[in-house]
């Protein structure tokens, strides 16, 4: 009898270690897939902050590009760095913000990032129209979670 009893008891705990193992394993891939997935997202985003600091940096590209999208007359050169400039923020803090959606940066981390950008968003009228018009151009829930962090409101 103890032989059975002992054999049913190291045949549970067997179980009990296999099902903890799968759950063990499960969490890993998920985290795997997270890590993965905000990694993605940062790499799209660092080719077109590439793209940015190239318009940033140089007059003659942003000088061709208003003139390709017929800006030429509609912006000055100053608006397209202002604009420009805020594109790379905005992308910077929004990674920053997939990457905590994903648990991997801190709501302490995310704070400081968030404390920048209202500070950008709400310190100037240039800067506040620039982020009104971007809604569309985020990824889901970024906007709103930054425009509740700033207490900006949709007129």
């Amino acid at each position: 009898m103890k032989s059975s009893s002992s054999k049913s008891l190291i045949e549970t705990f067997g179980v009990v270690a296999i099902i903890v193992s799968l759950l063990f394993l499960g969490y890993e891939l998920k985290r795997a897939n997270d890590i993965a997935e905000a990694e993605a997202t940062a790499t799209v985003y660092l080719g077109a902050n590439e793209f940015l600091l190239t318009v940033i940096a140089d007059q003659n590209t942003r000088r061709v590009l208003r003139n390709a999208f017929g800006l030429s007359e509609s912006i000055t050169d100053d608006e397209q760095v202002l604009r420009t400039t805020m594109t790379y923020i905005y992308n910077i803090n929004e990674v920053a913000w997939k990457y905590h959606q994903k648990g991997l940066i801190s709501d302490e981390d995310l704070a400081v990032y968030f404390t920048e950008l209202c500070g950008w968003i709400t310190g100037s009228t240039a800067f506040s129209e620039i982020w009104a018009n971007r809604r569309d151009t985020m990824v889901p829930g970024f906007y709103e979670d930054v425009s509740r962090e700033c207490k900006i409101t949709d007129e």
